[in-house]
């Protein structure tokens, strides 16, 4: 990440005790509190490449219905959405250094759950600990972001962040899958390694506890008030329209999220290589296309690239409960991988294309609870289906949802400011 201009500061600052009354800090300890924070996400990340795969299936070895399934997936997105004012107004208050060490301790807590589930309950538990954690610890973490990295390097620490969260889903996933494989090869079954993967996250977490203790500063007093304040009058109807369409995508997305795995096992194979090896073509195509995607939709149009992503999508799931062979079903999902990944990066983009650069904070909030609001409706949704309507219908569900969705973005007054 770009450096910035760094003054010198006395003791007080540079100490990992942190908090901070005025003045700056100096090079080495912002870049020691950045380094170990993206660290810290890395860390934190490294279970969530499982839960999309794994989670769905562990719980339904302990014997979860598809509801109960589409409910841990809800209760996470939940408590983030209820929990982002206060966390966010408590780090103004008090510092963020103390939310990150709550976030990362809650995290510690989080996975020591999952490695002694022994019922569902007890995951719905770990599953609420997990999402006060994310809260407490992306929340500080962006404003620490907003705190110490130069006004022209922002974008490029945020981008930095992402990387950290999607590298390490996939490396972690790395340790913890060839666990539950072992554990499913040596006759252990899927909670041996569920539970071997999670006591190895829950070690290196209490590590990087210890560390960010020792290296992460609080910032000073005065770069927390250098942003200018946040205009309340102007433009406050612009984002609703949007608003309204984010509703809508989040919640079509969160559909089939929680029974996508168990329609494969249900009608497919049980086989845990293959169905690895169906999700991972999307999964490429959702840790790589969003970028590049992204800056297609800076040069022919949000709207355009939005509305076709999403049609299209719709169209991929209304035949995917169809599909005769488990090949075809990966490669179609690989489609509606590519469909979202355009979608979803112009929605965010517009955020800033309607909004002054006074209010754009507080606008990607109302955009952030949105998303998790759809993410928490969009599961619920999903498992109720499943099992009162059938394997089929989350599928349609989402067909009805996003063509819903790409029909607004054309209709409602989304006109985004050119620079």
């Amino acid at each position: 990440m770009a450096a910035g201009a760094a003054g010198q500061t006395g003791a007080a600052e540079t100490s990992a005790g942190g908090g901070v009354g005025g003045g700056t800090l100096d090079e080495a300890a912002r870049a020691a509190t950045l380094a170990t924070l993206y660290r810290a996400i890395f860390v934190a990340s490294c279970p969530v490449g499982l839960f999309l795969f794994f989670l769905p299936l562990y719980s339904r070895a302990l014997g979860a219905s598809a509801t109960e399934i589409g409910g841990l997936f809800a209760v996470f997105a939940l408590v983030p959405v209820l929990a982002r004012p206060l966390i966010g107004r408590g780090a103004d208050r008090w510092g963020r250094r103390p939310f990150i060490l709550a976030g990362l301790a809650c995290f510690i807590l989080a996975w020591a759950l999952y490695a002694a589930s022994a019922r569902v309950g007890v995951l719905f538990a770990a599953r609420v600990v997990e999402g006060t954690a994310t809260a407490l610890l992306l929340i500080a973490a962006y404003a620490t972001l907003a705190d110490l990295a130069p006004v022209t390097a922002r974008g490029a620490a945020v981008g930095r962040l992402q990387t950290a969260v999607n590298l390490g889903a996939f490396l972690g996933g790395g340790v913890g899958f060839p666990l539950l494989f072992l554990a499913d090869l040596l006759g252990w079954g899927i909670v041996a390694g569920w539970r071997i993967a999670f006591g190895v996250y829950a070690i290196l977490t209490v590590g990087m506890f210890l560390v960010a203790r020792r290296r992460i500063v609080e910032a000073p007093r005065a770069a927390r008030l250098q942003a200018p304040p946040v205009a309340r009058r102007a433009g406050r109807w612009s984002l609703l329209p949007l608003l309204v369409i984010t509703l809508g995508t989040a919640t079509a997305n969160g559909v089939t999220q929680p029974i996508l795995i168990l329609f494969l096992e249900d009608h497919f194979t049980s086989n845990l290589a293959v169905l690895l090896l169906t999700f991972t073509p999307a999964a490429v195509v959702y840790g790589v296309a969003p970028a590049p995607l992204g800056r297609l939709s800076d040069r022919v149009g949000r709207r355009r690239l939005m509305a076709g992503g999403l049609a299209v999508a719709g169209i991929v799931a209304a035949i995917f409960p169809s599909l005769p062979h488990v090949a075809l079903l990966g490669a179609i999902w690989t489609l509606e991988a590519l469909c979202v990944s355009a979608a979803v990066p112009a929605e965010g983009a517009l955020v800033a294309d309607l909004t002054g650069g006074d209010r754009r904070g507080r606008a990607y909030g109302f955009y952030s609870f949105a998303v998790g609001l759809g993410a928490t409706l969009g599961p619920l949704l999903g498992g109720w289906l499943y099992d009162h309507r059938g394997p089929a219908a989350p599928f349609y569900a989402n067909a009805v949802l996003l063509p819903l969705s790409a029909l607004l973005v054309l209709l409602l007054p989304l006109e985004g400011r050119r620079s």
